[in-house]
């Protein structure tokens, strides 16, 4: 029973957080030529919000590092920086810190765009201390990627072939595997075959592209475009709320009124990614 209400309850603040991203259920979805329009921030930005479940003292923080849209062979570099991060975000935040009973670092496709993703959920530290948390695992992060021994390289690099070779099992994965391409406007049909010749070619023969692309990402020196959301849990009696207000300052937006209208306004000065896939290994 407890696993049942830890998980609707989770399923909850998920979807705060998508209503944070303009995703809702009773407004229609901002679109750009049929597709959902993915933010391109000239600035870093940070989404503030209340948890909508009444006296539930569960805050989620989701730091999401915009990439760009991939080649080719970035998203060979990015699908495998997704399993270099993932147990350590998870011992660093989860095991030693304790933060919360949901922790991921992850990669993600958001549209045409891919992201460096950390997402934490729990009571124990408010949004405000978990994001700086995020961003120190993060940038530690850098040295793990750089310090990469050419044997792990290999390894990464066969166990990636695995899955890129493995074949469909059912109709359903078979269909499921090329419609979820067709549905995204990603029309590049040829993009196992060019990730597997790229995995044997010699300008990837060391895990020097996984740093650079890692950097691009989230260097602080790489003009990184950064997205926060910040899901603010009920205090403890007796404590004050937290704050949900926050001025913008050089190089941050704060947003916190979080309507479609509130939001057109905030974002107006912003541009968005042009939904196209690039099918050619580099660029």
């Amino acid at each position: 029973m407890a696993g049942n209400i830890d998980r609707a309850r989770s399923e909850q603040i998920a979807e705060a957080v998508e209503h944070a991203l303009g995703v809702t259920r009773d407004q229609p979805e901002a679109v750009y030529d049929g597709h959902a329009q993915i933010i391109k921030p000239k600035e870093e930005v940070e989404i503030r919000l209340a948890n909508p479940i009444a006296h539930d003292p569960n805050s989620a923080t989701l730091v999401s590092y915009q990439f760009g849209i991939p080649t080719i062979a970035e998203r060979v570099h990015l699908s495998m920086i997704g399993e270099v991060m993932d147990r350590p975000v998870f011992e660093a935040l989860r095991t030693e810190r304790q933060l919360g009973y949901v922790v991921f670092g992850f990669v993600s496709m958001h549209g045409p765009v891919v992201e460096v993703r950390v997402l934490v959920q729990g009571f124990r530290e408010t949004p405000d201390v978990v994001e700086d948390l995020i961003e120190d695992t993060v940038q530690n992060l850098t040295a793990r990627i750089a310090g990469m021994s050419d044997e792990e390289f290999g390894t990464r690099k066969n166990s990636f072939r695995v899955g890129l070779t493995q074949k469909a099992a059912t109709m359903s994965q078979f269909s499921g595997r090329y419609w979820s391409q067709i549905s995204d406007g990603d029309l590049c049909f040829r993009t196992r075959a060019l990730q597997l010749a790229y995995l044997d070619s010699k300008e990837f023969s060391t895990p020097a592209p996984l740093l650079r692309a890692w950097k691009r990402a989230v260097s602080p020196a790489a003009s990184r475009k950064r997205i926060a959301v910040k899901l603010f849990g009920a205090p403890a009696p007796g404590t004050p709320a937290p704050a949900l207000e926050r001025s913008s300052t050089a190089g941050l937006k704060v947003v916190t009124l979080l309507n479609s209208s509130a939001i057109a306004v905030q974002m107006s000065d912003e541009s968005y990614w042009p939904h196209q896939s690039i099918c050619q290994v580099t660029s």
